[in-house]
């Protein structure tokens, strides 16, 4: 294995922790997603489906997710980029329409979808992507280098999710502080 496979890997990973973490909520707190598929008028979207929409969407997170650290297999890396590849068109429709709902992602913590979401969408499209070419495999080759590489590793990718999750979640309530705050 290279280090840029390894590297696909880990970013893959990442990007598999940050949807397995978003499903649990999606199900406890289903109407945020189901307000902003609502408000964005999606072609196909009924109303009267948002909560049963929103908790599909958080299982199938979670099984996806959880597939991809599991196998890591080239289909469960492609369901992954299928999965950002779906969330990027939502989080492009809600930006060019300056959509002010909530997101939905993680809940209650959730905020408005802005252009750092999409960024951060698209990173993990480009991450499951590279997952799939370089063939990530299962989350526990990252202990193939040795054990002090996969803590080193595991760490990397739990720090590197919760900082993604922080600029979808925090940063942007606290730049519309910051801008409310300065008028």
């Amino acid at each position: 294995m290279t280090v840029a496979d390894a590297l696909a890997g880990a970013l893959c990973d990442c990007a598999a922790v940050l949807l397995l973490a978003s499903g649990p909520a999606k199900l406890r707190a289903p109407d945020a997603v189901g307000a902003l598929l609502t408000e964005l008028n999606l072609p196909g979207w009924r109303r009267g489906r948002s909560r049963v929409a929103a908790r599909a969407v958080g299982v199938a997170e979670i099984i996806i997710g959880g597939y991809v650290l599991v196998r890591g297999d080239r289909l469960s890396t492609l369901l992954l980029a299928l999965a950002y590849l779906a969330f990027a068109v939502v989080a492009a429709r809600a930006v060019a329409v300056r959509s002010t709902a909530s997101c939905g992602c993680f809940g209650a913590a959730s905020a408005p979808v802005g252009r750092m979401h999409l960024a951060v969408t698209l990173g993990c499209l480009a991450a499951a992507a590279a997952g799939t070419v370089a063939g990530a495999g299962p989350l526990t080759r990252t202990f193939d280098a040795g054990p002090g590489a996969g803590v080193a590793t595991l760490l990397l990718i739990a720090v590197l999710a919760a900082a993604l999750y922080l600029l979808i979640t925090v940063l942007p309530v606290l730049l519309t502080q910051l801008r409310a705050g300065s008028q």
